[in-house]
């Protein structure tokens, strides 16, 4: 297998173009995080046609220069490794160029793959680099130099994962094995065998299924044979019981039915006479007890009425005692509600109720007023602290309209710092007019900002330019202690740059006749003559010292707010209280003049409700009588009505027992007649031989009656009704035909069973040999463990898979186990080793599939290897790398142990990308001196 001697970047990554030498057996690449170490990993995997590590991907890599293309060339080895070269016999040169270039087309990132003799520059490829490969192509060309499909598996390691092939389970790493160091066409013979056994094992079962199915349908075919036999023999049972059986049954049941009715007519005649004379006298005694029960009926009704009369009475003395009470209670409670209150005016009281009322709903809002103006300036101490200062309401307004109809702008206020805090009440007092000027950004926009302006009645200027901004300062003047934005127009800088700043009034006398001036507090002298222009001290907006003041008198004011809002809030208290004492006095002089409008009638309803009581105690003793006499009467009539009803149930039975017995003997009779009609029309029906004694008596010997022979006759037909019956007997001719084509169909299966055979004769033919094959490559990779764990002083022990039967092959795999420091063994993923242990035992596992004497040497990328290992570890892995025969190419972080240095022949340092630079810096080398 080659080696990688040399590899070039162009426009890959942040790099513009480098060159790396990588001709040593160990080179280290190091360097800060993110400084392009998995970066050229990642490059040489793609070089190899092989994808990049997790959450990477080519196409990001060469997408960061912008350049059209990306290319990545790569010098390897070509020297003869034993018999032949690994590019061989095609190029016979020492060296070899590989090549990966990447384009960049619409949204495609297509790769073109070059193999070339000797040593070729990026200038010669690119020149010539119309003959290219594909990567399957590719892929295949470095397979056949040694980079096989198995170690491409295992080629490089993710970072910080440099055990991954500890993870392999037995299983795995078998198949690993024999990808490598087994023969195809052996492993393909034997599949195609196995394959072809699979095949005549399925004819097999389909002929013996075939078979089973005949055999299944040859068994069916007798049953059904035998159904038909069974069915024939039914029918003609049935036939002979519907027809002779049942014919001499019916002429002995009419026979046997005519004298026993003849019987039952002469007893029911008798009987009918008998109940005649008892239902005579009976009927009179029913017709005096009806009578007797009217007259009693008569005399409750008469008494129920009166009961209405009485109860009514009752109910309307009842209704009026609760009224009377009713009143009397309420009286009695006014009266102890009272107690001993002494009259008051009630106008005045009610008076001096509203008075106080609106009394409170003027301090109430005065309170709501208060807090609005706390909650107004909390809000815009809010919006000030946070560097946002809000506007009068038609300022904003007309900002909202500008923005919503897309005009770019910004005010004055915006724009102006004063940045001498000394003159903020100077400066403030001259721009009042001025703060909420309008700038806008786009002159364009200036005629749709004016026909808004023009709209809402804007007071203030909306200005498109800024005009001249370069305005001489002048010394003293007021554009000397302010800082202007770009954006303020030239007429406000030169507006103040006329205007001196002076202490007071008096100091002016030092300017030039004529000039403009004005003081700390605001007093200017111009051309005119002088007046006050200055503003309330909380009253400033330029910049963010005048916001400092203006939080200052805003929190003044809430502070003052505040003491006002909690006098008023205990003046509302105080109100409050007064109106619950205003109300219960009010509510107490209205229930004394309830009284006393009621008190006169207390007398008249005492006496009336006595009255009413007493007419109730007479009500209630007739109710008590009239309802024991209506009792009584009822009772007696209801003694009399149980009697006649007695009665009325006997005469009842009588009547419906000498109709039923009329019905019944009208029946019979009719029946008696009928069934002697039936016997001599059936006794003409039936043949001579059918009626003689000798018939008569055989039937009686066999049925006994008509019942026997329909029991009998629904038993055949139940037996045919739910049986399956074969009908047809052409099913025996069938029957015959299909016996001697199963005799054909077991010749053909015995034939088939003995080519399945022989199949499985050349299955374990081909088996044994990919056994043997199988077992040479175990044989071979344990030597090379063996070797390399010599190499890194470590015992291990190979298990050996038995491969004896198909189930051990399908489930055979090889265990190794390891011995560091003579601690005794342990198994490959046991969690336990150490992270230096783990590293070894990967290595080994991964370099023994690359010592194949058909193509050593070989080449491993492992991305920080000694990560999470300790000084002892570190020492551990660098020998052993040394040791082996493998090129390594390796990264680490500049923040470890020096100890990582110490395999390296190479070493390979990569530096981040300033932020400032379009490429990263070139990586430098470092050569160990070999005779050091």
């Amino acid at each position: 297998m080659f080696t990688i001697r040399s590899i070039e970047f162009i426009w890959w990554d942040y790099w513009e173009r480098i060159k790396l030498p990588l001709d040593d057996k160990i080179v280290l690449v190091i360097g800060a995080n993110a400084s392009g170490k998995t970066t050229i990993l990642d490059g040489l995997r793609t070089l190899l046609g092989k994808g990049t590590s997790s959450k990477r991907d080519y196409k990001k890599y060469a997408g960061r220069s912008k350049a059209p293309h990306t290319w990545i060339i790569g010098t390897v080895d070509n020297t003869k490794k034993g018999s032949r070269r690994p590019f061989g016999p095609q190029i016979s040169d020492d060296k070899v160029t590989i090549a990966c270039r990447i384009q960049r087309r619409g949204g495609e990132w297509p790769r073109d793959f070059y193999i070339r003799a000797g040593e070729v520059t990026f200038e010669e490829l690119n020149d010539t680099s119309s003959n290219s490969l594909g990567l399957r192509e590719y892929v295949s060309e470095l397979e056949r130099a040694g980079l096989s499909k198995a170690v491409s598996k295992v080629l490089s390691l993710e970072q910080g994962a440099t055990d991954k092939l500890c993870e392999y389970s037995p299983k795995e790493l078998l198949s690993l094995v024999y990808d490598v160091f087994g023969d195809k066409a052996t492993l393909d013979n034997y599949e195609e065998h196995r394959r072809l056994q699979k095949e005549a094992e399925g004819e097999l079962r389909e002929f013996e299924l075939k078979f089973a199915e005949m055999k299944n349908a040859i068994s069916e075919m007798n049953n059904r044979a035998n159904s038909y036999l069974e069915y024939s023999s039914l029918i003609k049972e049935q036939t002979s019981l519907q027809t002779e059986a049942r014919a001499i049954g019916e002429l002995v049941f009419y026979s046997d039915r005519i004298e026993g009715l003849r019987r039952n007519v002469r007893g029911m005649k008798t009987d009918m006479a008998a109940t005649s004379e008892e239902i005579k006298p009976l009927q009179i005694e029913i017709e005096e007890l009806e009578k007797k029960g009217n007259q009693m009926q008569a005399q409750i009704s008469d008494m129920e009425k009166n009961l209405e009369g009485v109860t009514q009475r009752r109910i309307n003395n009842e209704g009026r005692k609760g009224e009377l009470s009713s009143e009397l209670r309420k009286l009695e409670d006014l009266a102890n509600s009272i107690g001993h209150i002494e009259p008051e005016n009630l106008d005045d009281l009610n008076s001096l109720f509203e008075e106080t009322m609106k009394r409170k709903g003027r301090l109430e809002d005065e309170k709501k007023q208060v807090t609005e103006e706390i909650e107004a300036d909390g809000a815009q101490l809010a919006s000030l602290k946070m560097g946002i200062f809000r506007p009068e309401k038609s300022v904003d307004d007309f900002s909202k309209e500008l923005t919503a109809r897309g005009i770019s702008h910004c005010f004055l206020f915006e724009g102006v710092e004063v940045t001498d805090e000394k003159w903020m009440k100077a400066i403030e007092s001259i721009l009042r007019g001025y703060r909420y000027v309008v700038l806008l950004k786009n002159r364009e926009d200036a005629w749709k900002a004016w026909e808004v302006g023009e709209k809402m009645r804007y007071r203030h200027f909306v200005v498109p330019d800024a005009g001249e901004t370069q305005v001489t300062t002048i010394k003293n003047s007021a554009l000397s202690v302010v800082r202007l934005q770009d954006f303020i127009p030239g007429w406000i800088r030169k507006h103040l740059s006329e205007i001196y700043l002076v202490d007071m009034v008096e100091d002016g006398r030092s300017l030039p006749p004529g000039a403009t001036f004005v003081t700390v507090d605001g007093y200017m002298r111009e051309k005119r003559g002088g007046r006050h222009i200055g503003i309330a001290d909380g009253d400033f907006v330029f910049g963010a010292a005048a916001r400092k003041r203006q939080m200052t008198a805003i929190q003044g004011r809430i502070s003052e707010n505040r003491s006002k809002g909690m006098a008023l809030e205990k003046q509302i208290e105080i109100a409050v209280q007064e109106l619950k004492d205003l109300k219960y006095k009010i509510d107490i002089q209205n229930k004394l003049s309830d009284y006393l409008s009621k008190k006169d009638a207390e007398a008249p309803w005492k006496e009336e409700l006595q009255e009413v009581l007493n007419r109730i105690t007479v009500d209630e003793a007739e109710y008590k009588l009239l309802k024991e006499n209506i009792a009584a009467q009822r009772g007696d009539k209801e003694d009399a009505m149980e009697e006649m009803a007695g009665k009325n149930n006997s005469l009842s039975n009588l009547i419906g027992s000498l109709t039923e017995k009329k019905q019944n003997f009208s029946g019979v009779r009719k029946e008696y007649l009928d069934n002697i009609k039936k016997f001599r029309e059936h006794r003409a029906k039936i043949p001579p031989a059918w009626k003689t004694a000798e018939s008569i008596a055989s039937y009686k010997q066999k049925f006994g009656d008509i019942k026997s022979v329909e029991r009998d006759l629904e038993k055949v037909k139940e037996k045919i009704d739910k049986g399956t019956w074969e009908t047809d007997p052409a099913i025996l001719d069938l029957k015959e035909k299909m016996e001697k084509d199963f005799v054909i169909e077991q010749e053909n299966l015995q034939k088939k069973q003995g080519e399945f055979e022989n199949t499985k004769q050349a299955v374990q033919k081909a088996r044994e040999a990919y056994q043997g094959m199988l077992r040479y490559s175990v044989d071979l990779y344990e030597k090379n463990l063996r070797s390399l764990a010599s190499l890194a002083g470590v015992d291990i022990d190979v298990s050996k898979p038995h491969i004896f039967t198909e189930e051990e092959l399908r489930e055979a795999g090889i265990s190794v186990r390891w011995n560091f420091d003579g601690k005794g063994f342990a198994g490959t993923d046991d969690g336990e080793s150490s992270g230096g242990q783990q590293v070894i035992k990967s290595l080994i596992l991964l370099i023994a599939l690359m010592m194949d004497t058909r193509s050593k040497g070989g080449f491993i990328f492992i991305d920080e290897p000694f990560a999470h290992l300790d000084i002892f570890n570190i020492d551990r892995v660098s020998d052993f790398l040394r040791a082996t025969e493998t090129q390594f190419i390796i990264t680490s972080p500049n923040t470890h142990n020096l100890n990582v240095y110490r395999p390296a022949g190479l070493c390979i340092n990569t530096k981040k990308k300033p932020p400032h630079e379009k490429y990263a810096p070139v990586p430098t080398h470092i050569r160990r001196d070999a005779r050091a």
